[in-house]
């Protein structure tokens, strides 16, 4: 019984602490940003390929720059559909708002996902 009840103990004061959610473009945490929104621009051409996300926090654009979902040693994020994409916004602090999607030419699809960071 003490067993179980250290356990539960351990678990209470470690296993529920909260984590700080990190959204990374390009070395930039855009959750420690002041902003509200963010735009993520997808274009996809095959199908089953690993989708790569263009974010827009408010930046002020470079030329030949993308801005992209970077892990913890900056490498390029990749994602294996666009629901992993909104699952990983999600879990880390945006609330989906918005979707638009245009046909390019050649079967290229361009999708615009709006997003509002949570309260």
């Amino acid at each position: 019984m003490k067993k179980a009840l250290f356990v539960v103990v351990i678990f209470a004061l470690f296993g529920t602490t909260q984590s700080f959610s990190q959204v990374m473009v390009n070395d930039v945490n855009i959750n420690d940003l002041d902003i509200k929104y963010v735009r993520l621009l997808l274009e996809n051409t095959t199908f089953g390929a690993k989708v790569q996300v263009n974010v827009d926090y408010g930046q002020k654009p470079k030329f030949m720059k993308a801005y992209r979902i970077t892990d913890a040693n900056g490498e390029k994020k990749q994602f294996n559909s666009i629901v992993d994409i909104l699952n990983f916004m999600y879990a880390n602090g945006w609330k989906y708002l918005n979707y638009t999607e245009t046909l390019l030419g050649g079967g290229k699809l361009r999708c615009v996902y709006l997003f509002e960071k949570k309260e």
